[in-house]
């Protein structure tokens, strides 16, 4: 949040959005009003709110910002997320679970921490120029998957296919060359991925360069979608091939969302 306010500082103080674990709900409060202490010129607690669904909510966060920044008067909106797996309680329950990666066992992820925000504007005068080029992010898909981790339902994948093709809905007419994944080193997400990359393989590139940062950060929840954003938006300022990315998080729950960020150049 301090670089993102050091290069952009609103005038006023701004709405903002959290993206939140699925099972802790009491950080947000705590969280909201460290912001508000820290930027007292720029965050109002009564300005925000907080979503609860883990990996997904930063899409579901960018889901409200949209209809947010339409609806209301702002100039700018605050999204983003801060997770830690390092609480003795969401250990144990992993590790019972047999869900940690281990010695014995490559089917687990390694848990980590993170924080990431994103300033988005509806202005694009205001958005941040890089070479020549600003991002632009289109409406996300937001879908539910029945046969997430802890349901019963039979596992198709159709959650996330339905997620990929809302977010493709408004994609560009060029095919998309890379997919930014919360893939964390469970086998159950590779399959997620099959299943909507190859219901909606027309629209990417035969060679699709499919990144899952996670394999070197590890799993970092709820602020896995904002950091996974920021990184397809600065490799796309800093190539001059590539024009769009599709981003896609998964949470342990029935939440997933899918975004495509386009490269425009400034006139």
């Amino acid at each position: 949040a301090e670089q993102v306010f050091a290069s952009t500082p609103p005038a006023a103080p701004i709405p903002f959005i959290l993206a939140m674990p699925e099972s802790i709900a009491t950080q947000d409060a705590g969280l909201a009003n460290h912001l508000a202490r820290s930027f007292p010129d720029w965050i109002n607690p009564a300005l925000g709110r907080s979503i609860h669904s883990g990996r997904a909510a930063g899409m579901e966060a960018l889901a409200f910002a949209f209809d947010y920044l339409y609806d209301q008067p702002c100039e700018f909106i605050l999204v983003g997320g801060s997770d830690s797996y390092l609480d003795e309680l969401r250990l144990t329950a992993l590790d019972q679970e047999d869900r940690l990666v281990t010695p014995e066992s490559s089917n687990g992820f390694v848990p980590a921490e993170a924080s990431a925000f994103l300033l988005l504007t509806r202005d694009p005068q205001r958005a941040l120029v890089v070479n020549g080029y600003r991002i632009a992010l289109h409406p996300p898909g937001i879908a539910e998957e029945p046969g997430h981790l802890y349901s019963n339902e039979p596992y198709r994948g159709d959650g996330l296919d339905a997620a990929f093709k809302e977010a493709l809905a408004s994609a560009p007419t060029q095919l998309i060359p890379r997919i930014y994944s919360s893939m964390n080193g469970e086998h159950y997400w590779a399959k997620e991925y099959g299943v909507a990359y190859m219901r909606n393989r027309q629209y990417f590139s035969e060679s699709i360069d499919i990144k899952h940062p996670a394999d070197a950060y590890g799993d970092i929840g709820s602020a896995t979608a904002p950091v996974l954003i920021a990184l397809a938006a600065q490799q796309l300022l800093t190539t001059t091939r590539d024009h769009a990315f599709l981003v896609y998080s998964s949470s342990d729950g029935q939440k997933r969302g899918a975004i495509i960020l386009d490269k425009i150049a400034v006139e």
